[in-house]
């Protein structure tokens, strides 16, 4: 806050200022007041917390009355000078005086006007002669006397020193006949009388403020004596049509004078000045408790109501503003309102303007606009205008805030809740509504009698008794609780009491574990969910699956998918989630038993948790899954496809003629696909028996995708190459962008891919002669049953390091056994593409082909456990 000095605010302190002060600093030209940085022990009173104790010394003479305040802890010191002169004496010879003050003899202290309970003060004396008479040469000696010097202030009060006193000059001279020079060496003794008053440290404010109210600080409940400068600021009250004219009543300081304001601030008047040691004198008044009394006048005033919102932290804030003439508009004006001093808020609300009435018909446009005058709404502000704000004898305007909601309210504790009938329990719901702001219930769109429920703070918290609850039909409800800023609903359900599900909990894994491989997606597309089975669905279902990673993260069926593929070198834990159906529940303190009826076994290291409301059982530690990290394997993260054809002509035949590089570790097989009319063509015709239709040849208008199958040589095998999680592909030299969610990995043996390349053929300018296609370019024998690329014996768990060939149909649920190249299964081709039905096209023996691919994919899970792979970006 800016100091205004006392000087400059002589208006503010009337004849209080003439009189008296708090503090005072007098500068005569025979005695000063000066300061030292001497520092004394702190006496601890009830003193402002930035006053710091000083050495006050008196210099030059005493005289008087001179005035000093000395505060608890303050020394005073009395000190003497020495001055040097030079005179023509009586017969023209040059005289030199030395004149010294050897100190201020104190003859009297008068401490009448001390209380008798303070301590007694402690003066500190020094000792000095006292030259009294002068004969000839001869000088002769005055007597040693004690002289007090000062004192510290140990009173724990204020002490005002009052000083008075007189003396005379005594010394002698020395006659010097060698240069006809006579000195004259003289000592000052002054004798003075000190008079010391006690006063506190502080003294009392209390207000009458007339019906007024002070809005925006709080009044100084107290004042201090002090000789450190300080600003007081004494903020005005305010009352609707009326103007804060001064205070008056029982001023401080001993006085009857009136203190005016001295400026004004977001439409309040404050009185605000600062006392200064240097500015003020302190006067004979006393200290004393004062009680002010506000005084006001008329005058114009704005009251804004806050309307459950506040301004500038007040449920109703009065303005003060004046009105004046304008010469240059030759209008009178109101004046003095400044719109950006008001600080408008709600929580959950957004201000949507100020109006005349609390109906928010009479919109405010501001204080100089005659529209807001306008009351009979004739565009003009004229004597018609009945009711118009300053009316009359009427100073004051009343404006009430608009508000609009931010946002709908919504329910935020208690949604769609099971409330269970007899539980003599009620139930609890919470509006983030603001509590003044609740008008009422509704269930089921009727509205609720108050006798049905309570409603408190804290937002807004509804409970529903639970005698009310009984009435409620079984099924679910819809509960509404409707606010000035919106309904907040939601639905709740009543039940009656549930039966406990049965303790054991059986279920078939099928592919849930078994068909996993690294580089799989976390999906159902990938047999990683969706493969569960239940042997119960009356009691329970399955809401969620998730597989928890070895460093804690999870992937769940629900929607948590903190990582994406299973990958090498790690560990993975199976967990699900169970929701009891109506009319039952889990038992809290029930031990479930989780049996594994594909293995025809115990899960002992299962463990289980019931939700707080019983309706969740969730089972974690099911199943774990190792992918062995083996870092001597030899990883291939490039399939390159070179010369390949990948352009046709309508009406040509398919021709393959991609081939992998030579001496690479793995082979290739090409396929188009049709997936629109669910044709397709490869170059296996084991694989062909995967697609209903055959391509023969390229259709005009339609787009066909080109994609290949991957597999490691079984000698690579044994030589430890594996497949990375994630490959790029070449073909004809070129990386292919692809979405990882396109390949399907088969542990690290091999692969599927969808959709590398699309491909519409060009239409052919002579029909009569297409390119031939009875006599295609013969790009080699691909792998078939017969003569498959050979990768050794399967993988076992004895022996692992062997892919092998898939397992039969002739024997599904055995891994261990692959099938052969005389029993071959029919295949499916894997498709994330999906045509007109959704549906991967396959050939009439569906079952074979599930058959061969679950053995397939059995199989090689096995070899994922000694596996090491890479992960790598996608695409590049």
């Amino acid at each position: 806050m800016k100091k205004t000095s006392i000087k400059k605010t002589n208006q503010v302190l009337s004849v209080l200022l003439s009189s008296c002060m708090l503090l005072s600093a007098t500068t005569a030209a025979s005695a000063t007041l000066v300061t030292d940085t001497t520092q004394n022990e702190q006496i601890q009173t009830n003193l402002p917390p930035e006053h710091t104790p000083k050495t006050w010394t008196l210099t030059h003479e005493l005289g008087g009355p001179f005035n000093y305040v000395i505060m608890p802890g303050d020394s005073v010191v009395y000190k003497g000078e020495t001055k040097h002169s030079i005179e023509k004496g009586l017969y023209g010879q040059d005289v030199a005086w030395t004149s010294v003050d050897a100190g201020f003899s104190i003859k009297k202290y008068d401490t009448t006007y001390l209380k008798s309970n303070l301590p007694e003060i402690e003066f500190t004396t020094t000792e000095c002669r006292n030259y009294d008479s002068i004969d000839g040469e001869n000088t002769q000696k005055g007597d040693m006397v004690k002289t007090n010097t000062g004192f510290t202030n140990n009173t724990g009060k204020i002490l005002r020193l009052w000083c008075t006193g007189s003396g005379g000059i005594a010394g002698y001279n020395i006659w010097s006949a060698e240069n006809n020079v006579v000195q004259v060496a003289g000592v000052v003794f002054r004798e003075a009388y000190v008079t010391l008053e006690a006063y506190e440290p502080e003294y009392n404010f209390s207000y009458d403020l007339q019906g007024g109210t002070v809005q925006v600080e709080n009044l100084p409940d107290k004042y201090y004596i002090t000789n450190e400068d300080y600003t007081l600021n004494i903020p005005a009250p305010t009352m609707a049509g009326e103007h804060f004219y001064r205070w008056s009543g029982s001023i401080p300081w001993g006085n009857s004078a009136t203190i005016y304001p001295t400026g004004k601030a977001k439409g309040q008047s404050y009185t605000d000045f600062t006392w200064s040691l240097d500015d003020n004198s302190l006067g004979t008044c006393d200290f004393k408790d004062s009680e002010l009394v506000a005084n006001y006048q008329p005058g114009f005033t704005m009251s804004f109501h806050g309307m459950k919102g506040t301004v500038n932290n007040q449920s109703d804030y009065i303005y003060e503003i004046d009105k004046e003439y304008n010469k240059e508009k030759d209008v009178t004006e109101y004046i003095g309102f400044d719109e950006t001093d008001l600080d408008i808020s709600r929580n959950g609300y957004t201000f949507a303007g100020w109006y005349l009435d609390s109906d928010y018909t009479r919109p405010f446009y501001g204080l100089n606009d005659d529209r807001t005058y306008d009351m009979n709404g004739d565009g003009v502000y004229d004597y018609k205008d009945k009711g118009e704000p300053f009316e009359g004898s009427n100073w004051n305007m009343d404006l009430y805030a608009k508000w609009e909601s931010a946002k709908a309210p919504e329910i935020t504790e208690g949604s769609k809740q099971t409330w269970i009938k007899a539980s003599n329990e009620g139930a609890s719901f919470r509006s983030d509504a603001e509590y003044d702001d609740f008008i009422k219930v509704t269930i089921d769109g009727a509205d609720l009698s108050t006798e049905n429920y309570t409603v408190e703070s804290g937002s807004t918290i509804v409970k529903l008794k639970a005698s009310y609850l009984e009435t409620l039909t079984i099924g679910k409800h819809t509960i509404a609780i409707v606010s000035e800023s919106g309904t907040a609903e939601t639905e709740f359900s009543v039940e009656t009491q549930k039966t406990d599900v049965d303790t054991t909990i059986a279920f078939n894994p099928g592919g849930t574990w078994i068909l996993i491989s690294p580089g799989n997606k976390v999906d159902s597309n990938h047999c990683a969910y969706g493969e569960l089975t239940l042997d119960s669905d009356q009691q329970y279902e399955i809401i969620n699956e998730f597989w928890v990673r070895d460093d804690g993260k999870v992937n769940s069926s629900s929607g948590k998918h903190e990582y994406d593929i299973f990958e090498s070198g790690r560990s993975y834990t199976y967990g699900m989630e169970l929701k009891a159906k109506d009319g039952y529940k889990f038992n809290k303190t029930a031990k479930y038993l989780i049996k594994d009826s594909w293995h025809f076994e115990d899960i002992d290291d299962a463990i289980c948790t019931v939700s707080e409301d019983e309706s969740i059982l969730t089972i974690k530690n099911m199943h774990t899954t190792t992918f062995e990290s083996l870092d001597n394997y030899k990883v291939i993260d490039t399939i390159e496809v070179n010369n390949a054809t990948l352009t046709f002509n309508v009406g040509d035949a398919p021709k393959f003629t991609g081939k992998e590089p030579e001496n690479s570790k793995y082979s290739i097989v090409e396929y188009w696909r049709d997936n629109v009319n669910g044709e397709g063509i490869c170059t296996s015709p084991f694989f062909n028996q995967a697609f209903e239709k055959h391509i023969e040849k390229f259709k005009s208008g339609v787009n066909y995708e080109y994609s290949i199958y991957f597999r490691i040589d079984g000698d690579a095998w044994e030589e430890g190459y594996r497949l990375a999680d994630s490959v790029t592909i070449k073909i004809n030299g070129k990386d292919i962008d692809f979405n990882i969610e396109d390949i399907d990995y088969n542990a690290s043996v091999e692969a599927w891919t969808s959709n590398l390349i699309s491909m519409t053929p060009t239409e052919n300018t002579d029909p009569d002669n297409p390119s031939n296609p009875e006599k295609p370019n013969k790009p080699g024998e691909p792998s078939t049953p017969d003569n498959p690329s050979n990768p050794g014996e399967p993988a076992t768990p004895d022996k692992p390091s062997n892919p092998g060939e898939p397992a039969t149909p002739d024997n599904p649920s055995n891994p261990d056994e692959p099938a052969t190249p005389d029993n071959p299964s029919t295949p499916s081709i894997p498709n994330n593409s999906s045509n007109q039905n959704g549906n991967v096209p396959q050939t009439g023996a569906d079952n074979m082909i599930i058959w061969f691919t679950l053995g397939l994919i059995s199989s090689t899970s096995i070899i994922a456990i000694a596996m090491y792979r890479k992960r790598k970006k996608s695409s590049k």
